[in-house]
């Protein structure tokens, strides 16, 4: 079912869009956190609460995934904004 939806933003201005059954999971996917490496790290430093964070979008690992990365020594140097994927611990 194809649905229209209105959103009404705080200086009056209505949007209206239309929801389609087959695009909802990537509608989602935008709104959905994971996490990506906060600051330029270099290879041997340790993963920590200030070097990897929980943001938007999803193309990372999931935030559940944050204790099995934390303490994690780092295997090569990354830039700040990259994904956090599973090869990356490895």
């Amino acid at each position: 079912m194809i649905q229209n939806t209105s959103l009404t933003l705080f200086n009056g201005l209505c949007i209206i869009f239309t929801i389609h059954p087959g695009h909802v999971g990537m509608e989602l996917g935008m709104t959905r956190r994971s996490l990506y490496i906060s600051e330029d790290i270099k290879k041997g430093d340790i993963y920590t609460h200030e070097n990897i964070r929980s943001i938007r979008p999803d193309y990372g690992l999931p935030p559940k995934y944050l204790q099995v990365v934390l303490g994690k020594k780092v295997n090569r140097n990354f830039k700040k904004g990259t994904p956090m994927k599973w090869n990356l611990l490895w």
